[in-house]
């Protein structure tokens, strides 16, 4: 496992393993979780310690998406792929900035 994160993060991987496996299985659930759990506004404490586990996360997979997106077939999933790792950016910033 953990020889697979070291792959996509130095873009090793194809492109739509990294998208699938590190994107879509658990970011959306997670990021889905961990916003439903700072919007309940519970221990200030455990929030931000989800929130930093989350920016984390997300740092990854941004740096994983970015350099592995050269690693497919298509140019148009390789554009994709990047505006995709820009809007994550965008969307941390704007979580961390309303709390």
């Amino acid at each position: 496992m953990s020889s697979w994160i070291a792959n996509a993060y130095a873009g090793k991987l194809p492109l739509g393993r990294v998208f699938w496996l590190g994107f879509a299985l658990p970011f959306i659930p997670l990021l889905a979780g961990i916003g439903m759990y700072i919007g309940a506004r519970l221990q200030i404490g455990a929030a931000l310690t989800a929130f930093a586990l989350l920016v984390v996360y997300a740092w990854w997979l941004v740096v994983s998406l970015w350099r592995c997106a050269p690693n497919t077939a298509r140019p148009l999933y390789r554009r994709l792929a990047r505006i995709l790792a820009v809007v994550i950016i965008l969307m941390l910033f704007t979580a961390a900035t309303q709390y």
